[in-house]
């Protein structure tokens, strides 16, 4: 018996049916056509026809993407001289060995970093390669410090240069500060808020009245005093030498108290026939207050306080308020203000009688005035308000009683009137 092997029918099948499908494919015009026996030419449509429908995304073909990278590039850095040179990214480092890798065709940024004293030299950075014995630049962008890998089976070396640098001097602060236990308003005006090291600084007082400069320190930030030979220019200046570090001008003002001299304090009554006070006299602050008070018997002794200070060889007065007058029993008081200067002051008074006084002479028997001691002691009375006989003053229209209370071996008394003014 025949036994048939079956499969090479199958295969023969298979191919026949792929061929069929081929055929079936392919658009109408692409084979030529046989006619009595010969072939035909393939027809060709334009396909630049006007009228042909514009591609759409959907028909455009996809774009073909970079190949990708054949190698990965490691990294090598040329010994260089005060500074070196850092990848900054677009690299992997291995940690084991410290080296940096990155694929070709990558991107990869490099930075430049000079020592102290450098700086990095323009121009200089470069990577390159080495292939068949040749080094192989790479362009660097020269601001950015980037590259782009190239796709080599080599190191790539990274390189710059850098050069000395002395950088310029930069200006030092100058800060003022006032001490806050005691603020007297004082300030100080610098002319500068910075300044370099040997320059010349002004430092300006601005002091008030009442006040002054107690000290002027110069000192650096930590506290400690500052070397800088501060000069003072004249009364509300000083000068100083900028050093090489910030400084902190530091014054210390402080409050003056003066004081003031009454002159006629504690003299009786019998030799002025007024008094006059003062509410005030030591511990005084410029600007304070201080009221003067007279006080009189006679209705027309007129008082006139002064108040004033020596200054460069001149005197020097203080204006004095209008004074408030009134009644107290047979007293006539005035009080004076004044606002008190920045000087240790003098208070003063003059009296001026205007009207007139009575006065009497003794004469004993030798034919000579009787000393005021040995005269008869009058009780005096104007208007009846007791007056001392001794400074008798008296106005037109008074009414003036006198009583002789003892007597003397008097040879003859005269007794009149005398218009006075001072």
């Amino acid at each position: 018996m025949i036994t048939m092997n079956k499969n090479p029918i199958k295969k023969s099948i298979a191919i026949l049916c792929a061929a069929l499908m081929l055929l079936t494919a392919l658009p109408v015009g692409a084979l030529g056509s046989f006619e009595n026996g010969s072939k035909s030419e393939a027809v060709i449509t334009d396909v630049s026809d006007s009228s042909a429908a514009e591609p759409t995304a959907e028909t455009l073909e996809p774009a073909v993407a970079p190949p990708p990278s054949r190698y990965t590039v490691t990294f090598r850095f040329d010994e260089t001289e005060n500074g070196r040179v850092e990848i900054v990214s677009g690299a992997n480092q291995n940690y084991s060995t410290g080296e940096y890798t990155a694929p070709g065709g990558s991107t990869v940024t490099l930075a430049a970093v000079p020592d102290e004293g450098y700086r990095y030299k323009s121009g200089s950075i470069r990577v390159y390669y080495r292939e068949s014995g040749n080094e192989i630049d790479v362009p660097v962008d020269e601001e950015t410090f980037s590259f782009v890998v190239p796709d080599v089976r080599a190191y790539v070396h990274l390189y710059a240069e850098f050069e000395a640098f002395t950088p310029p001097p930069e200006p030092h602060s100058i800060v003022v500060y006032y001490q806050a236990n005691e603020p007297t308003g004082d300030t100080v005006d610098v002319d500068r808020e910075a300044a370099y090291a040997g320059e010349t600084v002004t430092v300006t007082l601005n002091i008030l009245p009442g006040t002054e400069l107690q000290n002027l320190y110069i000192i650096k930030p930590n506290g400690d005093s500052a070397d800088v030979g501060l000069v003072q220019a004249d009364e509300n200046t000083y000068t100083f030498t900028m050093p090489d570090h910030d400084v902190i001008v530091y014054p210390v003002f402080r409050v003056l108290y003066y004081t003031v001299t009454n002159l006629l304090a504690g003299v009786p009554y019998p030799e002025l026939n007024y008094e006059m006070t003062v509410d005030k006299t030591e511990n005084l602050r410029y600007g304070e207050t201080v009221t003067i008070t007279t006080e009189t018997f006679a209705s027309l002794l007129e008082i006139a306080p002064a108040v004033y200070y020596e200054e460069n060889g001149e005197t020097v007065y203080v204006e004095l308020s209008a004074p408030e007058e009134y009644l107290n029993g047979n007293l006539y008081i005035k009080e004076y203000t004044f606002s008190m200067p920045a000087h240790d002051v003098i208070v003063d008074a003059a009296a001026e009688y205007q009207g007139y006084r009575v006065y009497r002479e003794a004469v004993g028997p030798d034919g000579q005035l009787l000393p005021v001691s040995e005269r008869p002691v009058l009780s005096c009375y104007v208007n009846g308000r007791s007056i001392s006989y001794n400074n008798f003053h008296a106005a037109p229209g008074d009414t003036v009683d006198f009583t002789v209370i003892a007597g003397g071996t008097i040879e003859r008394q005269k007794w009149g009137v005398r218009r006075v003014y001072g």
